[in-house]
């Protein structure tokens, strides 16, 4: 994990001071060497020359390969998105901090469902004069243009 301020509370230069390439700086870690070590088993590039696959990890490759049912050869490109699986935990010397991923937004999506059925539940439906409702987005950040975030064109003014 590489722990930070959520982006919509950091300054223009503080998010410029941290400034990561998700391609260069995020690359995930596979495997280690272990398996060579034990095995004898020698996993490098093939000598293919074709301007991507020199560039691809060669167990993964092979995993993708092996899950897919197809030669390596056969993989023209792919798209891979990884995503933080561990479970929540404390920390600090008197476990005082929660350490878990989407965190903000989970908490308050949870507190806005509660309090809308906290409202419902109190009968105070039959008294307003709005509609009650509440809107969460996958890219929760305002600034988010997805096309599931906040300022998705479903928010359109």
């Amino acid at each position: 994990r590489i722990p930070n301020l959520a982006i919509h509370l950091q300054t223009a230069d503080e998010r410029a001071a941290f400034k990561v390439n998700k391609e260069d700086h995020l690359v995930p870690i596979l495997a280690t060497a272990a398996k060579k070590a034990l095995t004898g088993e020698n996993n490098k590039k093939d000598d293919v020359k074709d301007g991507w696959t020199e560039h691809q990890e060669p167990l993964l490759l092979q995993m993708l390969a092996s899950e897919l049912d197809i030669n390596v050869s056969n993989i023209a490109d792919f798209e891979l998105n990884l995503f933080d699986t561990q479970a929540a935990s404390l920390g600090g010397i008197h476990s005082e901090f929660v350490h878990a991923s989407r965190l903000d937004n989970l908490a308050t999506c949870f507190l806005a469902v509660q309090a809308l059925l906290d409202h419902a539940i109190e009968g105070k439906l039959e008294n307003d004069e709005d509609i009650s409702l509440i809107a969460m987005f996958d890219h929760e950040e305002v600034g988010s243009a997805s096309a599931t975030g906040a300022g998705s064109p479903i928010m359109g003014d």
